[in-house]
């Protein structure tokens, strides 16, 4: 008995001990995979939404990008570029997401746009990343469009048109290295300006329009022998509701129209600006305004209101006023004239040296007969 206890003893006190290290070893281990998980999720993170995962949806992605997008543009475009162009996030996508997609594509453009022609040049000039990332989502949303996934009702379009004159047209007049380039360009923002949405004519009076509506339908209810009376409180309270929705909508799209108004003048601002530090484009852009200034004049072409005429002419002005001082050396600065301008005057006053030998030429040592020669 003697010889049995110590064996037993220190057996169960050696189970304790094992048992005892399992569990610390089991604690461990999974406090070190908790750990690890928080890492890989500040990871995911850090490296935006992009990346797929199974315990996020598709929704909740886009959703996280349409919250941080305008705080984190760089980061959420990278992921929404990632989400809405590879195959592999796209194959996911179906046209439910459509609406939050056009969500971080709005709020996206609400962070740089729109802004003066000179923040533009100067942060395309400084950060040409930015410009090519609007550009690429613009494709990859259009892609979708095509596909779809995003509608293609009129708000849609209206916006679509918008963010086209941003992200491609303006970017193309900003980087344009050739003449080519640009006049492929400005003929594009030609028919821009040619297709631009005419004003509402009774925009003036929208609440009086209104109110003029909501009177018609309560008279047309009131004598409408059909509807029971006790439901005529009712179908007044339905119309009322469809009116309401149906002005709602059009002042949305009167918005967008705005919109792309807009942006066809900033497309303007960007060629004024830009063609002060490209001589070769300034006929371009003068065609291009003298073809904006002609629609301003003619009858029909009801678009700007008073304040956006107002900046055109502005621009307007400011062509015509580079021209002037291009127009003669005498009154231009060294920085406004080309080397043609500058040296033809002299060319002109210089005298005329003839190749031929003239009549009595020998002997003469002004570069003329065979006097330059040397004498025979």
């Amino acid at each position: 008995l003697f010889d049995a206890l110590p064996p037993l003893a220190s057996a169960s006190l050696k189970a304790k001990v094992n048992v005892k290290e399992e569990d610390d070893e089991t604690r461990h281990t999974e406090k070190k995979r908790k750990f690890d998980d928080d890492d890989d999720d500040e990871e995911e993170k850090l490296k935006g939404v992009g990346v797929k995962s199974s315990v996020s949806s598709m929704d909740d992605r886009l959703e996280k990008l349409s919250k941080h997008v305008e705080k984190k543009f760089l980061t959420c475009s990278r992921a929404f570029l990632e989400l809405v162009s590879k195959p592999e996030h796209a194959s996911a996508l179906e046209r439910k997401h459509g609406k939050k997609i056009l969500l971080v594509m709005r709020r996206a453009m609400a962070t740089h746009f729109p802004q003066s022609s000179e923040e533009y040049l100067l942060s395309f000039s400084s950060k040409k990343e930015t410009a090519t990332i609007f550009c690429n989502l613009f494709d990859a949303i259009e892609e979708l469009r095509e596909n779809g996934i995003v509608g293609k009702n009129v708000k849609v379009t209206a916006e679509m048109i918008a963010w086209e004159l941003y992200c491609r047209t303006m970017r193309e007049i900003a980087a344009s290295e050739d003449s080519f380039t640009l006049n492929a360009s400005t003929k594009r923002l030609r028919k821009a300006f040619e297709e631009a949405p005419k004003r509402k004519k009774e925009e003036d009076s929208e609440g009086d329009s209104e109110e003029v509506m909501k009177r018609k339908l309560e008279t047309e209810i009131e004598e409408n022998e059909h509807i029971p009376k006790e439901e005529k409180e009712e179908a007044l309270k339905c119309a009322l509701q469809a009116l309401e929705a149906e002005t709602a909508s059009a002042r949305e799209l009167e918005e967008m129209h705005s919109k792309i108004r807009e942006a066809l003048i900033d497309c303007l601002a960007v060629a004024e600006s830009s063609m002060r530090t490209k001589m070769w484009a300034k006929s371009i852009v003068d065609q291009l305004f003298d073809f904006v200034e002609k629609l301003l004049v003619s009858h029909d072409y009801d678009v700007f209101n008073q304040t956006q005429k107002e900046r055109i002419v502005s621009l307007l002005q400011k062509v015509k006023a580079n021209a002037n001082k291009t127009s003669s050396s005498s009154k231009a600065g060294v920085d406004w004239v080309s080397d043609f301008d500058k040296h033809s005057k002299n060319f002109s006053k210089s005298e005329s040296v003839s190749v031929r030998g003239s009549v009595g030429g020998e002997r003469t040592k002004d570069g003329r007969g065979d006097g330059k020669f040397g004498e025979r």
